[in-house]
């Protein structure tokens, strides 16, 4: 074979040199999407009636970014967030990546033990919280591992048992002794100049860690995922590609936002195809399917067994009242073997598909068809196409006068039934 012949080896999946979607960060490629399309809707709340454009949404991680670099935090640190699907859990995710610093997904059901554990084994420079979630009471875990907390000022905080813990962090407008809040970090940051965001921008690339999730633990100590910018950016696009996402796409997502199915499969598959968030704080099946219905839903994300439960205790006939509608959800696989089910059926007969249980070291998933358990490229199914672009805010539910609809003080989520949420 003569010098002229001779092929070199094609990089393959997983090598640094295999191309991909995107070569950006995070703040980079979201900047590229506020471009396109600046007053396109990006994160939505149905149940506290609020609604983030991509601008909207870069120019407050813009602000809470410059607000972290302001209270110490740099490239290379890590942040705690330990809340549930908050407005502002998205927030610190983008400010953060938005800095180079580090995300540390904290799980919201952790006791007192498991997040003691994580304190010390991520090297946290700074842990947001929320109040309390389910029978967890944040506050008074963090007041009994870290005492100092008590009688320091916030920013002046030194823990002997944590000695990385400098800065801690509530999800709110609440004034909590030594806590910073999020409308004070947005105030700091309005003050900072865009100068100093420029600089943090300079000092890491997308093969940087953007995020460090924590696996469940069942056959040993959790241990800490590192994640990058190219790792999960692309990720995001090529789950959103099997699933054929558009800008046209309302992607409902009531899965948890700590965990790659929310975060990576979720967050970055609409960031990358410009879709529309729909976001449920947690998974009730009524509120969920309220989303679906009032904000025009094409997609939502679920685990089988929930959505299984909100397929059949929901009368899809006000949605697919147009001939031809479908009905498609996409839910994981769960990780044990269950009886085979029967077929659910609702009005217009969707199709409910399998996709294998995804986890934190790849954040992939792969389609199959339930009865033919053959590979299907569109795990992700649409919802009543025809009314994607229908502005539908009559009847939205509202958040009381004066609350910030961004933090954990909002109406939240309400079990109890869809007519409260009405009143």
């Amino acid at each position: 074979m003569t010098e002229e012949n001779k092929t070199t080896d094609a990089p393959v999946p997983g090598s640094p040199d295999y191309p991909l979607h995107s070569e950006l960060t995070i703040g980079a490629y979201l900047k590229q999407q506020v471009a396109i399309d600046p007053d396109h809707e990006f994160v939505v709340y149905p149940d506290r009636d609020l609604r983030w454009t991509y601008k909207d949404f870069d120019e407050r991680t813009d602000a809470l970014a410059k607000g972290l670099l302001a209270i110490g935090m740099k490239p290379g640190d890590h942040l705690g967030v330990w809340a549930r699907n908050i407005p502002d859990w998205l927030t610190f995710m983008y400010a953060s990546a938005k800095i180079g610093v580090v995300m540390v997904t904290v799980n919201p059901v952790y006791k007192s033990h498991e997040l003691d554990y994580v304190l010390k084994q991520s090297d946290m420079k700074a842990l947001c919280v929320i109040d309390a979630y389910r029978d967890v009471d944040y506050l008074q875990i963090i007041r009994d591992l870290v005492p100092e907390s008590l009688n320091v000022q916030r920013g002046f905080l030194h823990s002997e048992a944590y000695p990385f813990l400098e800065n801690l962090i509530y999800m709110g407008p609440e004034k909590h002794r030594g806590f910073y809040s999020v409308p004070e970090l947005l105030l700091l940051g309005q003050h900072k100049p865009d100068s100093s965001l420029e600089w943090a921008q300079g000092q890491f690339d997308n093969n940087d860690v953007v995020m460090m999730q924590y696996t469940s633990g069942t056959t040993g100590f959790p241990k800490g995922v590192m994640l990058t910018h190219r790792n999960i950016l692309n990720n995001g696009f090529y789950i959103g590609e099997g699933q054929k996402l558009g800008a046209e796409d309302r992607v409902c997502l009531p899965v948890p936002f700590f965990h790659c199915f929310g975060c990576v499969l979720g967050v970055m598959a609409c960031l990358t195809h410009r879709c529309t968030m729909l976001i449920v704080e947690e998974f009730n099946a009524e509120l969920v399917l309220q989303a679906l219905d009032k904000e025009k839903a094409t997609a939502v994300y679920g685990v089988l067994l929930a959505g299984s439960f909100a397929l059949v205790s929901f009368d899809f006939s006000p949605v697919t009242d147009k001939p031809g509608d479908t009905i498609l959800v996409d839910f994981t696989e769960p990780p044990v073997p269950e009886p085979p089910r029967p077929p659910v059926k609702v009005a217009n007969e969707p199709r409910v598909h399998d996709v294998a249980a995804p986890v934190e070291q790849t954040a992939q998933v792969a389609g199959k068809d339930p009865v033919t358990q053959t590979p299907n490229p569109k795990a992700l199914f649409k919802m009543n196409k025809g009314g994607a672009d229908e502005p539908d805010n009559a009847g939205n539910p509202r958040a009381p006068e004066g609350e910030d609809k961004a933090s954990g003080t909002g109406p939240g989520l309400n079990p109890d039934g869809l007519d409260q949420l009405d009143q």
